[in-house]
């Protein structure tokens, strides 16, 4: 009777069996489905921030070709070297021809800019040479604000230099001191001067590069007393504490005659000023009253005249106020 049931039971069993292995095979994993989720996440993220990049990337690109096309455009140009050392001495980090693809574009928006304010073309004029003579001008300025700047400081430095070569360290440690200490410009400018020493530059070169690069005449005196105190030997310390003292006198005057002489540049600042706004002012308020200036043959010879004699006064107001210490 038992023996009748057993190929019944054994059946049920592969019965089950098999539906058991058909429902394994046909049921999703669940770890499978959550690597497929996370690869689909990590899919969906990838192209959302290709997506995102796309535009920086095409800008950065963009800005890539263009500062190409402004170093081809500057290479072999007398002005590039000194267009090279302004932006060193000003310490924007760029080159010749990206200066030149900003000042293109500096010309561009301000020219439509005076353009869109006025509604009249010489607006665009104006805008045109402003955006033209800004740039080199903004330049010159920060070079020069820079360059005042490690003049000021650097009969400090000399002391800070005198104070630590008299506590018995070396001159390359005592720059080391002035890079961490010193006020800035000095600071970062030895810190460069000392960098190149280690990749192999001799100390007394490296110090005349920072003079070029600030084009400083007292680093160049500065280096002419270190050179002669090498050759002739002496206490370095007392030859840049006396280098210091004269450099502070020299300063000392020179803030003296920019007093003296403050007078004389807002003058000429007023006189160079005055024609120019005096001009714009009856243009706008009376335009047929000036157009004879160019639309008359005298006018346009007035205007030149006007032009030309202008230059050479600002020129000469320059040379006029301009006290070399």
């Amino acid at each position: 009777m038992i023996t009748s049931w057993v190929p019944l039971i054994a059946a049920s069993f592969l019965m089950i069996a098999g539906l058991l292995v058909v429902y394994a095979w046909l049921s999703p994993d669940p770890d499978a489905a959550n690597r497929q989720r996370v690869e689909d996440l990590n899919n969906q993220m990838s192209s959302l921030n290709k997506r995102k990049n796309a535009p920086a990337d095409t800008r950065l690109k963009i800005a890539n070709q263009l500062a190409e096309l402004g170093d081809r455009a500057t290479k072999g140009r007398r002005s590039t070297a000194v267009t090279e050392e302004r932006l060193v001495r000003a310490n924007l980090p760029m080159r010749a021809g990206e200066w030149l693809v900003l000042r293109c574009i500096t010309v561009f928006v301000v020219t439509m800019l005076g353009w869109s304010l006025a509604s009249h073309w010489w607006g665009a004029a104006l805008g045109l040479v402003l955006g033209a003579i800004a740039p080199p001008l903004i330049l010159r300025f920060m070079a020069n604000r820079r360059a005042s700047k490690f003049e000021a400081v650097l009969p400090d430095v000399l002391t800070l230099l005198a104070t630590s070569l008299s506590s018995g360290f070396g001159l390359s440690q005592a720059l080391d001191g002035v890079a961490r200490d010193a006020a800035e410009p000095a600071a970062k400018e030895f810190s460069r001067a000392i960098a190149e020493t280690r990749i192999g530059t001799e100390l007394p070169v490296a110090l005349e590069r920072v003079a070029e690069r600030m084009d400083s005449d007292s680093m160049r005196w500065t280096m002419m007393a270190i050179k002669i105190q090498q050759e002739v030997g002496g206490n370095l310390a007392s030859t840049l504490q006396s280098t210091a003292a004269t450099l502070r006198e020299r300063e000392k005057l020179r803030g003296q005659v920019k007093a003296l002489s403050a007078e004389g540049v807002m003058s000429a600042y007023i006189l160079i000023a005055l024609p120019v706004g005096l001009f714009f002012w009856m243009l706008r308020a009376n335009a047929e009253y000036v157009s004879m200036l160019w639309t008359t043959f005298y006018g346009i010879c007035m205007l030149v005249a006007a032009a030309v004699m202008m230059v050479l006064g600002i020129f000469w107001m320059r040379k006029t106020v301009k006290i070399e210490v």
